[in-house]
């Protein structure tokens, strides 16, 4: 059985915790009420907003559940766009362990020479990046021809 609380000044307010840890709010007019630190969750989404007792806002994202693996991908002095048909939390690139040649990472500005870059990966190096922002992505060239790269997101 739930417990209900009930404003005292309009018994029409209440405020409802079911046994199964849902909340139901019932509300003749607007009123405010304090029931401490609160989560708040969309259906869909494991990550949560929280709100602390002193009105702190934070939000907690959960760790990924899924991911996907890109395979090698062969990359020379034109920059390529790393792409994902889910929406990456995170993205993993790894240079190939028999590359010659430098990689770069940046943006779609991202050059041969190293300008623009974040960052930058010789054989065997990784770099992980949190990133979700699909609508600008990521990219990787060489400063040589036929370089490759692996490339996985956690989603």
């Amino acid at each position: 059985m739930g417990h209900a609380i009930h404003d005292r000044y309009n018994p029409s307010k209440q405020l409802k915790v079911n046994d199964d840890g849902s909340i139901d709010v019932h509300i003749g007019t607007a009123f405010d009420f304090q029931i401490g630190a609160v989560e708040i969750k969309d259906g869909t989404n494991p990550d949560r907003v929280h709100v602390s007792s002193t009105n702190k806002l934070s939000i907690i994202e959960y760790p990924s559940d899924d991911l996907e693996g890109g395979g090698k991908v062969i990359v020379g002095t034109t920059a390529v766009e790393t792409t994902f048909s889910g929406k990456p939390k995170s993205i993993i690139i790894t240079a190939d362990k028999d590359n010659t040649g430098v990689l770069y990472v940046g943006k779609s500005n991202v050059a041969s020479t190293g300008a623009n870059s974040l960052t930058f990966l010789e054989a065997s190096d990784s770099v992980e990046i949190d990133y979700d922002n699909t609508s600008n992505p990521i990219y990787v060239v060489a400063g040589t021809t036929s370089q490759y790269f692996w490339k996985g997101a956690l989603l």
